[in-house]
């Protein structure tokens, strides 16, 4: 085979690879597009799909806002009515404000007056304490003066007893006297005659002492001061009390001493049936028959 030949056959194969290749593309390309068509069918149908439903939607939204609309209108009424009924309160609500207003001077006016009121009570209050207070300190006074007073006839009256009894030993006293002076007008003498001293007559210390009964027993009392205080064996000592009133209790003579302490015994005066009985806390003192 000679060249040309070779050619020729050559050339006949790159066609007929040629025209196969471009049938395989051919069919290739025919296949796509049928996809491509099929896949635009669905979608076409899908958008139609999206289309309606859009319109529905479209269709809701117009009667929502429709709806709305009447809300709107609805509501801007009721707005009005409400600026309406709003300007109508806030008329009734200046006018209480101006009530309340008016009526807060009238408590501030009253409150003013009853601050000065109560000013003038704390002033009238002080001045009533400071009376009360100087009151106080002249009853304090009075009955300091009342309670010595009380003393002093507690005194006086122990003296104008102290001074009964011994009126009473001096009467006696003169009896015996003039007894003995009749026995001896009478022609009587007796050698050994002599007078006896009264012992119920009061022997008050030369001191001034003053003391408690610490204990009472029948007729003898124990007392708080002794012969370290000046007290001194038949020695006498008046008792009188205080509480609940001031009295006089009688007189005791001393039997026994010792520093601090003393023994002594009630000397009897008047009726024992009504005298007082002593008790532990009673005073004693030398001053009313000294």
């Amino acid at each position: 085979m000679n060249t040309i030949g070779k050619t020729l056959v050559i050339l006949n194969f790159l066609f007929a690879v040629i025209v196969g290749f471009l049938l395989v593309f051919d069919m290739a390309l025919r296949n796509r597009w049928k996809d491509a068509h099929d896949a635009l069918v669905v979608e076409m149908k899908t958008l139609e799909g999206s289309r309606e439903s859009m319109k529905r939607a479209v269709a809701q939204l117009v009667a929502d806002y429709k709806e709305k609309q009447a809300d709107i209108e609805k509501i801007t009424l009721e707005i009005k009515d409400n600026e309406a009924k709003r300007a109508v309160k806030e008329a009734e609500f200046d006018a209480k404000m101006l009530e309340f207003q008016n009526i807060a001077n009238d408590k501030t006016l009253m409150v003013t007056q009853v601050e000065q009121t109560l000013k003038r009570k704390v002033e009238e209050i002080a001045l009533l304490n400071s009376t009360i207070k100087t009151r106080e300190e002249s009853i304090v006074r009075l009955e300091n003066e009342s309670k010595n007073l009380r003393i002093t006839a507690v005194q006086y009256e122990a003296m104008f007893r102290a001074g009964k009894i011994q009126n009473e030993n001096m009467a006696a006293q003169l009896q015996e006297v003039t007894q003995a002076l009749h026995k001896k007008e009478v022609g009587v003498v007796q050698s050994d005659v002599m007078v006896i001293r009264n012992p119920n007559e009061p022997n008050p210390p030369a001191v001034l002492i003053n003391g408690q009964i610490e204990r009472v027993d029948a007729e003898l009392v124990q007392l708080s001061v002794g012969s370290d205080h000046g007290l001194q064996k038949n020695q006498t000592l008046d008792v009188y009390r205080l509480q609940p009133e001031a009295k006089y209790l009688g007189m005791v003579r001393i039997i026994e001493t010792s520093h601090r302490n003393s023994v002594g015994r009630l000397v009897p005066s008047g009726n024992a049936a009504f005298r007082t009985p002593l008790r532990p806390g009673d005073l004693v003192t030398s001053k009313l028959t000294r």
